[in-house]
């Protein structure tokens, strides 16, 4: 199909080779121990995205999943324990959209954790949203992000917002002069004030291409 990507991964146990100061006991890949507590394995990744013109838009979807399973550990690999308790396999999904019309860009993004746990209402969800504006060698862009874990039954999210504003100019071709202000605001789900703040960052920088 036109316009269309697809793409997978997996990667198999965390496990390298088998040393004196490691728990491996057989050959898999990767540099972490194998079946080990509170760590996952079998990590399956799928993606896909859908790019097009309609006319004068710029359309760009997107949307993605993965998925690992906890370790359990057995009598044979050294770690003598079984998986974390409450361990169950972590899923994540994700969306995304990008819409580009004359000198407007606006994008959003939507994603979704479980954060490998049985606990109920343990989930994280995170989704960010932004818009670019270019005039001549201007461009200038405003976005907003939110992030909410889920701290317990009947117990709140903990929360973080970003608000950011920012602007590049095209100094000569290949030379970009870029800043912005970020203002992130985090708060807990019990209101807890040394768990609570809030911070403001300056960025100015140059960009050099060639």
């Amino acid at each position: 199909m036109s316009g269309f990507q697809l793409g997978m991964f997996y990667t198999p146990e965390n496990c390298g080779e088998n040393t004196a100061s490691s728990n491996c006991t057989t050959a898999y890949s990767g540099e972490q121990g194998n079946r080990t507590t509170g760590q996952h394995s079998a990590f399956i990744e799928v993606g896909a995205n859908y790019v097009r013109n309609i006319g004068a838009l710029d359309l760009g979807l997107y949307a993605g999943y993965g998925k690992s399973g906890p370790d359990a550990a057995t009598a044979t690999d050294g770690a003598g324990a079984g998986a974390a308790a409450g361990a169950k396999d972590q899923e994540q999904w994700g969306l995304g959209v990008e819409l580009s019309y004359q000198s407007f860009t606006f994008g959003a993004d939507y994603r979704q954790d479980n954060r490998g746990t049985s606990a109920a209402n343990a989930d994280r969800t995170d989704y960010s949203m932004g818009v670019t504006c270019a005039m001549g060698n201007w461009t200038v862009g405003a976005g907003y992000a939110h992030g909410a874990v889920e701290a317990g039954a009947g117990l709140g999210e903990d929360e973080t917002d970003g608000y950011q504003v920012g602007l590049n100019y095209g100094l000569a071709p290949g030379i970009t002069l870029k800043g912005g202000v970020t203002f992130w605001d985090v708060e807990a789900n019990i209101d807890a004030a040394a768990s609570e703040n809030t911070a403001t960052e300056f960025i100015i920088g140059t960009s050099l291409s060639f």
